[in-house]
């Protein structure tokens, strides 16, 4: 028995339309592969003479920013090795881990904060590509001290 075509045209529509409804709602640690991350900037533009929260070191953005925004076990996306985040060895549950997965495996790019993935990702006005993940943006003041950071050539 064939469905009339209205039905068929729905069931066609639908999932499409669910799909990218789900799509635009999900947060930025979804857990799936990097092909969305065509769509993300290269580089950003930085100002590199704001107001940093803290002294611009590893373990101040360690600290400040890494451990509890992103690095909290069970609740954030790179804070255990199965979290939504971890994939590409993103997993920040200890200082020198985490120094290791963002600076040896090209996420930070010392002296270059405007093509720093992280900043890039910290910077985004995209909730979807933003970091940490939804609608409300890091402090300006903690984003500065990555920032600083980073151009200061980003040093253990």
């Amino acid at each position: 028995m064939a469905f009339p075509r209205r039905r068929r045209v729905l069931f066609l529509v639908l999932p499409a339309t669910l799909s990218l409804a789900a799509a635009a709602v999900l947060p930025a640690c979804d857990g799936g592969d990097d092909d969305d991350d065509d769509d993300v900037p290269m580089c950003t533009t930085v100002d590199t003479s704001c107001t940093p929260a803290f002294q611009p070191t590893f373990d101040n953005v360690w600290a400040q920013v890494i451990q509890p925004s992103c690095g909290t076990p069970g609740t954030s996306c790179h804070g255990e090795a199965g979290a939504a985040g971890a994939e590409n060895g993103l997993v920040f549950t200890d200082i020198d881990g985490a120094y290791d997965a963002l600076v040896n495996k090209g996420f930070v790019s010392p002296n270059d904060a405007a093509c720093s993935a992280m900043v890039v990702r910290l910077e985004s006005d995209d909730p979807n590509t933003r970091m940490p993940p939804g609608n409300t943006p890091l402090d300006a003041g903690l984003r500065c001290g990555v920032i600083q950071w980073i151009e200061g050539g980003a040093q253990r």
